[in-house]
């Protein structure tokens, strides 16, 4: 696949409205950083894992979606970057989404060992799972730098040659291979666990919850780390609010790792072998995905609007406002 083949859309209106939403979505997810980073009294482990999901949307949509709109829109033939950025143009995008979803793996993972084993998870753990998660992500994506570089092809009727962007000079049946195992690794192994996890969650809390109506239990019985049970309002709506997350990206991002293997396997390039109406989805919906998660907590999270609130407002009377949940 070469980089200077990619056909997202022709019209400018499509990248300028990607471009806002990327921008919106940079500060919205700024907005996340300082609220976690200013609870330090109320930190637990979500919270970090919630840091590390902003910190990967603010690397794809600061970084990863600018540089390819900015290649998609030139319409060249040829690739006008050097062997770094091309490297660069393939190898950070599977490292930002790989970051996403191991971080919502490790969510998920986090959650089942909380509710349903009821076990006291340390705040230092949730660190060096948030270290490994980054360094796991930089050796599954490594082989694009291998993958992709600059060559040069000759021209139809011409003597010239034209620089391109792509997998060149690679060991046979790499392409398959790789884009077989990114495909298990960074979609349906974690869609498994992520599955799993929250579907033992879930008939826990409806065990739970029969047993208690069962007996009569009115009362709330607080567990080790300090939360209520299972059936706590705020629990439930934490839980939703994690589960909302984990089923909107994978939605969003189902189209990119579908064709993503479905190209490396046959060898076949997006504007060939789809056509252009694909590339405007498969982009529209990973650009929306860096977006999603502010927007989620927004709506399941009630200190999040708070605190949002009194940063745009900058306003100290906003302590003492009662803020309407949606929950």
């Amino acid at each position: 696949m070469s980089v200077a083949e990619e056909d997202y859309a022709s019209d400018p209106t499509f990248y300028a409205m990607m471009l806002v939403i990327c921008v919106f979505s940079v500060f919205m997810n700024i907005l996340v950083l300082i609220v976690v980073l200013k609870d330090r009294k109320h930190r637990i482990s979500i919270d970090l894992y919630i840091f590390n999901l902003s910190l990967c949307d603010i690397l794809h949509a600061g970084i990863v979606l600018p540089l390819h709109f900015k290649i998609a829109a030139e319409n060249k033939e040829e690739f006008d970057g050097g062997d770094v950025e091309c490297k660069l143009v393939m190898f950070l995008p599977l490292i930002a989404v790989m970051a996403s979803i191991s971080t919502m793996v490790a969510i998920a993972v986090d959650r089942y060992q909380v509710i349903v084993k009821n076990s006291l998870l340390k705040i230092q753990r949730a660190f060096w799972t948030i270290a490994g998660i980054w360094v796991f992500s930089v050796i599954v994506s490594s082989p694009q730098l291998y993958e992709y570089n600059i060559y040069y092809t000759s021209m139809e009727n011409s003597t010239a040659f034209t620089k391109e962007c792509g997998s060149h000079a690679v060991v046979k049946n790499f392409e398959t291979i790789y884009a077989g195992c990114v495909f298990l690794i960074a979609y349906a192994i974690p869609l498994a666990i992520l599955l799993f996890g929250y579907t033992c969650i879930i008939i826990y809390i409806w065990k739970t919850s029969s047993n208690l109506r069962r007996q009569h239990e009115v009362r709330q019985v607080v567990n080790s780390i300090g939360f209520c049970n299972p059936l706590s309002k705020k629990k439930i709506r934490v839980l939703k609010m994690l589960i909302t997350i984990a089923v909107v990206f994978i939605l969003l991002w189902t189209p990119y790792f579908v064709t993503f293997a479905m190209e490396e396997i046959t060898g076949k390039d997006n504007t060939g072998s789809y056509g252009g109406w694909l590339n405007i989805v498969r982009t529209t919906m990973t650009t929306l995905s860096t977006i999603s998660n502010p927007m989620i907590y927004f709506v399941f999270s009630q200190d999040f609007r708070r605190s949002v609130a009194k940063m745009i407002c900058c306003c100290k009377t906003l302590n003492n406002v009662v803020y309407p949940t949606l929950a």
